[in-house]
């Protein structure tokens, strides 16, 4: 299974540089409309007989979830969707209760359930226990807007029947609140989040090979994208190259280091 690697940060990361202040409900409304596309196409998977794989993601996280610098949040974790074994055990603080019962279930609500449980961790800053919202319902939720308290509150419902019946009906909804509620879902302002909540991802010079982020590949900042560089280097102070064939004196500020070192 290959998979693209995406400049970015998890949405683990981001949440906990947020802290207090929490990811802001327009961005997390745009966050979760990606994500819930990006499900509904999984789901929605069929083989050249037209016949559905019955694929879920089954283990939607924060920590599955990368946000890129270009403001698209993309889900990783699909392995799971390969794998013929082995199949890691669900989180407990985003699976909903009939997944904890039977790790093996197909029902594509259980997507729509872990991700009720990220936008309400990214929104109010609560997490589940025992699979359920600590806020009873005759209570509001912390920093909600009444309107989008509903939607959270029935993609999490204990019961599967009670939930929005896709995840494409969850976008729909969510799409709704921020048409009625005067909203903008731009990717752009997630993007500027991004390097808000977590400056020195963006703040590398031009031509300066940063450390490996999120695995051990390693990427050079040039010209305001990111390209790939085929082998890893030794970095000195202020990120000059060291090692045999590295050169010895500082490169210029706007130049590339000049040799790599050692594949």
């Amino acid at each position: 299974l290959m998979v693209e690697h995406v400049p970015g940060r998890p949405l683990a990361a981001l949440i906990a540089a947020a802290g207090r202040d929490r990811i802001p409900v327009n961005e997390a409304l745009t966050i979760g409309r990606d994500l819930a596309r990006a499900l509904f196409f999984i789901h929605q998977l069929r083989d050249d007989q037209g016949r559905s794989f019955q694929f879920v993601h089954g283990g939607v996280t924060p920590a599955k979830i990368v946000v890129g610098f270009d403001g698209v949040a993309r889900l990783a974790g699909l392995e799971r969707l390969a794998a013929t074994s082995g199949v890691p055990r669900p989180d407990p603080d985003y699976a909903p209760p009939e997944q904890l019962a039977d790790p093996d279930r197909t029902d594509p609500r259980i997507d729509v359930f872990a991700l009720g449980a990220v936008m309400l961790q990214m929104i109010t800053g609560l997490r589940l226990v025992d699979s359920a919202i600590p806020v009873p319902s005759s209570a509001d939720l912390p920093h909600c807007p009444g309107p989008l308290e509903p939607i959270l509150r029935r993609a999490l419902a204990r019961d599967p029947a009670r939930r929005q019946a896709s995840a494409e009906a969850l976008r729909a909804v969510l799409e709704g609140f921020a048409v009625k509620d005067g909203r903008s879902l731009d990717q752009v302002e997630v993007g500027k989040l991004v390097r808000r909540l977590l400056p020195e991802t963006m703040n590398e010079p031009e031509g300066r090979i940063i450390p490996p982020r999120p695995d051990r590949s390693m990427w050079r900042h040039e010209a305001s994208r990111w390209a790939p560089v085929d082998s890893h280097l030794d970095l000195g102070p202020g990120g000059v190259p060291r090692g045999p064939g590295a050169p010895t004196a500082s490169p210029a500020p706007a130049a590339a280091p000049s040799a790599r070192g050692p594949s």
